[in-house]
């Protein structure tokens, strides 16, 4: 075995090894991990069909042929599926939903009944026909299954952006939970999918890349890596329908403008008093249950007497914490980064983004001020 057919070998091994993980796992968010546990074992399994024609192995297992090409039509709605497990855990899982696997049976039925369940000399010349012959309903399938899963990988990205954007409105931190990391991985498998469709249409011209199977492998090796490592580190996002708080549009709610007024007082009164803001934790149905409204209608006053969402409102407190404490006298024996924790931020990137975008300059050259 080279080189190449170990690394693809030690990538099919971490597959089958984190997809069993995430499957039976009961830690953590465990129907999302379950996702990401099938979604791991479909690479695993497109890994092991490259190493068997790799190393034509196929005239010994012949069986094994094409079992991968169905899968093709899973890897977009089990992303989505994935996504929408991650930034809407309170939506049930609906029937309708099955209709995207719809592409997924249909090969299988054309596979059974042209490829499957034929003899094992006849899938062998098969195959190697197919590697000789281009025909019209490869050209289309090979393009067909990419574009349908960009699709997916679009509104998955979208959906992110939308996550994003609540999570500013219900939470005073983002780390690890704005999923940043699987917009990254998104990106990344557009790339490779894009990247796949090259190599195949370059195969279908007759201009093939001898390594174009080791590559994607590979490829796909390190895609089981990241997901592996950082679905697996991923928290919870959304407890106790904290997802729900969000409410855009305010055109229906029953709130007046003096109410709204009045809330916003009673909020200023206990952040400027009590400083919640100190806990870096603190989210807004924290804040709507001392003040024993709903976290909607908080979020409500939020955005129309401050003109900001939850993520900024409270960030200004602790930027004025920090400047408090940097011209105390008291504070010059602690580092800048130990108050600004001690202020409620808890990264470091997080707070000197924050510091700049309101006080216009670094918070170094503000204590040399």
């Amino acid at each position: 075995m080279d080189f190449v057919s170990f690394i693809i070998g030690l990538g099919i091994a971490q597959g089958v090894f984190l997809a069993a993980v995430l499957l039976t796992s009961i830690r953590g968010n465990t129907r999302a991990n379950r996702i990401l546990g099938l979604l791991i074992l479909l690479f695993t399994v497109d890994m092991a069909c490259v190493l068997l024609d790799y190393q034509q192995w196929y005239a010994k297992m012949p069986h094994l042929l094409m079992i991968n090409h169905p899968q093709q039509f899973l890897y977009g709605p089990i992303l989505l599926w994935y996504v929408m497990r991650l930034t809407r855990p309170e939506s049930p899982f609906k029937p309708k939903y099955y209709l995207n696997l719809l592409p997924f049976v249909l090969t299988i039925l054309y596979f059974a009944s042209t490829f499957y369940f034929k003899s094992a000399t006849f899938k062998i010349e098969y195959y190697e026909m197919w590697h000789q012959t281009v025909r019209f309903a490869d050209f289309f399938w090979s393009l067909a299954h990419v574009a349908f899963n960009l699709c997916y990988f679009i509104v998955s990205i979208g959906l992110l952006r939308q996550h994003k954007f609540n999570i500013r409105q219900n939470y005073s931190y983002q780390e690890k939970i704005t999923l940043s990391w699987l917009h990254h991985l998104l990106l990344m498998l557009m790339a490779v999918f894009i990247m796949n469709t090259i190599f195949d249409v370059l195969y279908l011209m007759q201009k093939p890349v001898p390594a174009a199977g080791p590559i994607m492998a590979v490829l796909m090796a390190v895609v089981i890596y990241a997901i592996g490592y950082m679905g697996w580190r991923q928290p919870a996002i959304f407890q106790d329908n904290e997802g729900k708080t969000h409410q855009p549009k305010y055109a229906k709610s029953a709130l007046t403008t003096r109410q709204s007024r009045h809330i916003y007082e009673h909020l200023s009164q206990l952040m400027t008093t009590e400083k919640p803001y100190l806990n870096s934790g603190l989210t807004i149905k924290n804040l709507a249950d001392r003040l024993n409204i709903p976290a909607y209608r908080l979020s409500q006053v939020i955005n129309e007497q401050a003109g900001q969402n939850f993520f900024d409102f409270v960030n200004q407190f602790r930027i004025r914490e920090v400047q408090n404490r940097l011209r105390d006298s008291y504070y010059d024996a602690y580092s800048i980064l130990s108050i600004a924790y001690d202020s409620g931020f808890n990264s470091k990137s997080s707070f000197n983004t924050a510091f700049r975008k309101q006080v216009g300059t670094t918070p170094s050259r503000f204590r040399q001020q």
